[in-house]
């Protein structure tokens, strides 16, 4: 937008004529500015040259087409992918990380739960159902641990025996961040509601049931990450072993 306040010199004069005169998948920069501003919703390159915006609305005006493609785009994903169902979209989405990462602190030991937390949260953490599903030679979905039911995120995170004492240890916390019984039990009885809320406590599908405080996701975040981790580990140490 520079040039474009900079009618007197060169450089406008330049860009004029390659928007006047470049094919539409040439590798100018009238091209490229042209295929930006379509993509993003924006005005032509001429519309922009004959009234300039002020930088400040012009500031105002990308952020914003920023935030609408970015949103709109992720938001159909996730209506696509069913292993991402658990992943609340951010708004606006733009400088504003996930409440998983808005709440990982940049410690090693933090990061590396951040990760496994991540690809439990978009279903892209390696369990038997999805070794069954991307393995094209047998192998069976039932839980190592139990024996009793095929090893998806819902059983490991809520319902796995093998990992009751860990699951009842933990759940204690995450009663005292809620500081809340009643909202505890509801949450607790429920079984899709409570791995949402480990999975991602910022869901909008929660608000019906529970308002979370910035500091009570933050905690809940760090909380389930821990959580997470935990039961990780100790389903590689008891498959480890047999």
């Amino acid at each position: 937008m520079n040039i474009a306040r900079l009618p007197e010199f060169v450089e406008y004069k330049i860009l004029r004529r390659q928007l006047h005169m470049a094919e539409q998948d040439s590798k100018t920069l009238a091209s490229n500015a042209r295929k930006i501003l379509e993509k993003y919703n924006l005005p032509t390159p001429k519309e922009l040259l004959d009234e300039v915006p002020t930088k400040d609305k012009w500031k105002k005006m990308f952020k914003k087409a920023l935030n609408d493609y970015w949103e709109n785009t992720w938001r159909q994903e996730l209506a696509t992918q069913s292993t991402m169902k658990y992943l609340q979209v951010q708004h606006p989405v733009v400088d504003n990380p996930h409440n998983l990462w808005k709440s990982t602190r940049p410690k090693q030991h933090e990061v590396q739960r951040a990760e496994i937390k991540a690809r439990l949260i978009t279903g892209t953490f390696i369990l038997l159902t999805n070794a069954m599903k991307n393995n094209k030679s047998e192998v069976s979905a039932t839980c190592k641990l139990c024996g009793s039911d095929d090893e998806t995120r819902e059983h490991l995170l809520g319902s796995c025996s093998a990992l009751s004492q860990i699951r009842e240890e933990n759940l204690t916390r995450l009663k005292a961040i809620l500081s809340n019984d009643n909202i505890f039990t509801t949450i607790t009885q429920d079984s899709g509601m409570l791995i949402q809320i480990i999975l991602d406590c910022t869901h909008s599908s929660l608000n019906d049931h529970v308002i979370l405080s910035r500091d009570q996701e933050t905690d809940i975040e760090r909380w389930s990450q821990a959580y997470c981790e935990r039961l990780v580990t100790h389903r590689a140490q008891i498959i480890s072993s047999k």
